[in-house]
């Protein structure tokens, strides 16, 4: 298989996704995807769902681990500082002669 034939088949898949309105395109991206490749066998097939699998959860599942540990550490981070320094004075606005006051 080329790489045309892989980037056409990867384009209407994606573009059948995202006209379905179904969030991330789930099962209609996938569809497309193993319609629009050529499998001869049925080991070409399987291989085919078993790359489909690994390039969702590098695409969505990877990002999303990331983005859950370096959160954590900013969280684990923000908590070793006392709990004064993480309160911010609040600040009140109000409305006088039309006008907008603030202080503290």
């Amino acid at each position: 298989m080329g790489y045309a034939t892989l980037l056409r088949a990867y384009l209407v898949a994606q573009t059948a996704g995202v006209a379905s309105h179904i969030p991330g395109g789930y099962g209609v991206f996938e569809l497309a995807m193993v319609a629009l490749l050529p499998a001869s066998t049925p080991s070409a097939r399987v291989a085919l769902v078993a790359a489909l699998l690994l390039f969702r959860v590098v695409y969505y599942l990877l990002p999303l681990l990331t983005a859950g540990v370096l959160a954590a550490v900013v969280e684990l981070r923000a908590g070793r500082r006392s709990p004064a320094s993480a309160i911010q004075p609040a600040v009140r606005v109000g409305f006088v002669d039309g006008g907008v006051a603030s202080g503290r």
